[in-house]
């Protein structure tokens, strides 16, 4: 099953729970202790396609860049 079957990112509730992550990591660095890089690099990738389809470039680049440093 895919992310997208698993989470259908349509919906306000996701967006909204999307923004908040993105706060999260973008003013905090805020992570849970036991995810690892991966766990980050899938995160990161949710949330760059999410802010791909709802054509949100800028919050794409700042995602990417932080992705560059893991």
């Amino acid at each position: 099953m895919s992310h997208e079957e698993k989470i259908p990112l349509s919906s306000s509730y996701t967006d909204a729970t999307i923004e908040e992550v993105y706060d999260l990591i973008t003013n905090t660095d805020l992570w849970p202790m036991s995810w690892d890089n991966a766990k980050k690099v899938e995160m990161f990738d949710l949330m760059i396609e999410h802010y791909q389809r709802t054509e949100q470039y800028e919050k794409c680049a700042e995602l990417q860049r932080r992705l560059e440093q893991i």
